[in-house]
C-alpha cells in the first residue's frame, strides 16, 4: 500500500479552520495519516501529532498561489500525493476498503488524478473498471472540472502540468472548469447503485460563498437522507463546540436547509424536521 501524503494549500484568512479541520479529519480519517499545510503564517493552535505546516511564502497577493506551489511541488520527490483545499471537511468515517482499492491504479502513468470524494460522478463519465465490485469511472475528456481541488489523488507530474504561474486556485480549475479537457489523461472516480456511490471519503464545504462567519456541515456525499441524515452528527458539532473548537459566535447549519445556529441554540434544530423533502 503507497504511503501517501496529503498537502492542504491554505492561506492567513483562513487559519481559523485548523482547528476544526485537522479534528474532524482525525475524527472521521481513523488511521495514521500524515498532513502538511502549505501556507504562509503559521497557526497559533497546536497541530495534532500527524500534521505538519510549511511555509512557502508571504500572503501577500493571491496570484502567488500557483507560483508558491509549483516551487514547493518541485522540491519534493513524491512520485504521488494527496490535495485538498482548506475548507474540505470529513464528516463521516473513510471508507479505506473502497480507498485501497483505488491505489492500484497509480502504476498506471495515464491516470493524472483519482478523486476520492463524489465529485467524479456527479459530472459526465464513463465506465472504466471494475475492482472486486467497485465500479471504477473516468470522466469524460469533455467533462467539466477534470482539474479540481476536492480531495484527490494527485500524479506529481501531472498536478505539475496544470499548475500554471500567477494562477488563483478558482483559475487553476479553469474559473467554469475547461481545465484538463482533452488532455487523453485518465480522472477517476468510483461509482454505486445509488448514493453515496461508494465514494471512499466525505466531505462538505465548510465554507459557502466566502462567508467565514458559518460553517456548512452538509454531507455532500449524500444527495437525500440516509437514515435520517446527511450532515455531521449534531453531537459532534457540540462537542466541537465544548472543546472551543469552534468559536462561540460562529453559526453552524446546513447550507441546503438554510437555517443556521450558534452554540447558545439547541443542538436539535441541526436535524432536518419532517416536513423537509427528503429527496
Amino acid at each position: 500500500m503507497k504511503d501517501l501524503t496529503l498537502y492542504i494549500p491554505t492561506c492567513d484568512s483562513y487559519l481559523f479552520l485548523v482547528k476544526p479541520y485537522t479534528f474532524l479529519f482525525n475524527k472521521f480519517w481513523n488511521r495514521q495519516q500524515k498532513v502538511v499545510y502549505l501556507g504562509y503564517d503559521k497557526p497559533k493552535c497546536d497541530l495534532p501529532d500527524n500534521f505538519d505546516f510549511i511555509t512557502i511564502g508571504n500572503d501577500d497577493d493571491l496570484k502567488n498561489w500557483s507560483s508558491d506551489l509549483i516551487n514547493f511541488f518541485n522540491s519534493i520527490d513524491d512520485e504521488h500525493f494527496m490535495v485538498c483545499t482548506d475548507d474540505l471537511f470529513l464528516v463521516d468515517y473513510t471508507n479505506f476498503e473502497v480507498y485501497d482499492k483505488l491505489l492500484k491504479y497509480l502504476d498506471n502513468p495515464k491516470v493524472g488524478r483519482i478523486n476520492v470524494s463524489r465529485d467524479t460522478v456527479n459530472r459526465p463519465h464513463k465506465d472504466f473498471d471494475t475492482s472486486e465490485g467497485l465500479t471504477i469511472i473516468e470522466a469524460k475528456q469533455s467533462a467539466d472540472y477534470r482539474i479540481s481541488l476536492s480531495l484527490s489523488i494527485w500524479r506529481r507530474d501531472y498536478f505539475l502540468k496544470n499548475l500554471k504561474p500567477g494562477q488563483t486556485p478558482w483559475q487553476f480549475e479553469g474559473d467554469i472548469g475547461q481545465c484538463g479537457q482533452h488532455d487523453g489523461y485518465h480522472i477517476l472516480g468510483t461509482k454505486g447503485d445509488g448514493p453515496p456511490d461508494n465514494a471512499p471519503v466525505f466531505t462538505t464545504n465548510g465554507i459557502w460563498r466566502s462567508n467565514k462567519e458559518r460553517l456548512n456541515f452538509h454531507n455532500s456525499n449524500y444527495s437525500y437522507v440516509n437514515d435520517g441524515q446527511n450532515y455531521l452528527d449534531p453531537n459532534v458539532v457540540k462537542e466541537m463546540f465544548d472543546k472551543n473548537i469552534i468559536e462561540d459566535d460562529i453559526e453552524v447549519g446546513w447550507v441546503y436547509e438554510k437555517r443556521w445556529y450558534t452554540y447558545d441554540d439547541d443542538v436539535s434544530p441541526y436535524i432536518l424536521p419532517d416536513s423537509y423533502p427528503r429527496n
